[in-house]
């Protein structure tokens, strides 16, 4: 199962001259794991992050510190 994920960047801090990242918050669920991919063309997923197992109903997050390095790049959450 594949979601796209909401996702909102992280506000700069006040020094701060660099892109800022992107985070992506989502519950997981006992039993599964789950990948963060993201793309610039919907045609080719990259592989960011991928979880554990779940043991328990909690929310994770991902910061993706490349985000700003990109003019557009979308994400989606794999569910295994």
């Amino acid at each position: 199962m594949v979601w796209l994920v909401h996702c909102r960047p992280n506000p700069p801090s006040v020094n701060s001259k660099q892109p800022y990242p992107a985070l992506i918050q989502f519950p997981v669920e006992p039993g599964r794991s789950y990948e963060v991919q993201a793309t610039t063309d919907f045609q080719s997923w990259e592989t960011l992050w991928q979880t554990g197992v779940a043991d328990a109903n909690v929310w994770l997050q991902f910061t993706d510190p490349d985000a700003g390095a990109y003019t557009s790049r979308f994400y989606r959450l794999a569910m295994y």
